[in-house]
C-alpha cells in the first residue's frame, strides 16, 4: 500500500505547474510519520524533490511544508535505537551540505516570507540531533546565524503581528540551542560549544524570555527556555 501511495505522490511532483504541491509534500510527511524508519526505501527518491522545492522563495506555504518534512525525516533518523544520520549526511556530506546551504539562503533572503524563518531556525535542532557529532561541521555557522537572530528579534511597540513573529523566532532559537547541545551530548565535539555557553545561558534566562511592553511571555517560549 505504501509503495502505491508514494509512487503516486512522487509522480505528482514531476509536474512543475501543479498548484497542489504543498498538499502533496504534506501527504509525504504523513507517510513519514506512519512508516518512520521504514521510509528509508523512499528516501533517495524524495530528497532531490525536497531540495528543489526549497528554491521556490515566493511560495511560503510550500517552503514551510518542505522544511517541516525535512524535520520529520531528521527526527526519524535520529532515533536512538536505529540512528541513521548517514541518510541525512549523504556521501561526503553532500546531502547535508546542500540542505544547510539552502536553509541558510532562506534565512538570509528578503524575498522569503517571514513566516518561513521560525521553522527554518527550528530545523537546526532536528538536523543537529540527526547528525550528532558530525554537526560540528556546521556548528560555527549556525551559531553565528542564531546570534544574529537573537540580536534582531526585538519586540516593537503596539505591533501585535511583529511581536507574535518575534516570539516565534525566540522559541525557535531556544529549540535550536537545545537540539544542538543534545546532538553533541556524550561526544568530544560538545567542547566546540564552550565559547557559546555564556551567551546561551544569558539568552535562555534573560533577554530571550522578556515580554513585549504591556504583555506576557508566550507559553511556548517559556517551554523552549526550560528545555534549554
Amino acid at each position: 500500500m505504501s509503495d502505491r501511495i508514494m509512487n503516486a505522490l512522487l509522480m505528482s511532483t514531476q509536474d512543475d505547474s501543479n498548484s497542489c504541491i504543498s498538499d502533496i509534500i504534506m501527504a509525504v510527511g504523513f507517510v513519514v510519520e506512519h512508516l518512520e524508519d521504514r521510509f528509508e526505501r523512499y528516501h533517495q527518491n524524495i530528497m532531490p524533490i525536497l531540495l528543489k522545492l526549497l528554491d521556490n522563495f515566493d511560495d511560503s506555504t510550500t517552503l514551510v511544508v518542505v522544511v517541516g518534512v525535512l524535520g520529520d525525516l531528521c527526527r526519524v533518523w535520529a532515533n536512538e535505537d536505529k540512528p541513521r544520520g548517514d541518510l541525512i549526511m549523504g556521501p561526503d556530506f553532500k546531502l547535508s551540505d546542500a540542505i544547510m546551504q539552502k536553509l541558510l539562503e532562506l534565512l538570509k533572503s528578503d524575498a522569503v516570507s517571514l513566516s518561513v524563518k521560525p521553522i527554518t531556525i527550528s530545523f537546526f535542532a532536528d538536523i543537529a540531533m540527526a547528525l550528532g557529532k558530525d554537526f560540528v561541521r556546521y556548528a560555527a555557522t549556525v551559531m553565528e546565524v542564531l546570534n544574529k537572530a537573537c540580536q534582531t528579534a526585538k519586540f516593537g511597540v503596539d505591533d501585535e503581528d511583529h511581536n507574535d513573529f518575534v516570539s516565534k523566532i525566540r522559541e525557535s532559537i531556544l529549540e535550536a540551542y537545545t537540539g544542538i547541545i543534545q546532538g553533541f551530548k556524550g561526544t568530544p565535539e560538545l567542547a566546540c560549544m564552550k565559547t557559546y555557553v555564556e551567551g546561551i545561558v544569558h539568552y535562555s534566562t534573560g533577554f530571550g524570555i522578556d515580554a513585549p511592553q504591556g504583555g506576557t511571555v508566550a507559553d511556548d517560549v517559556l517551554k523552549a527556555a526550560v528545555g534549554t
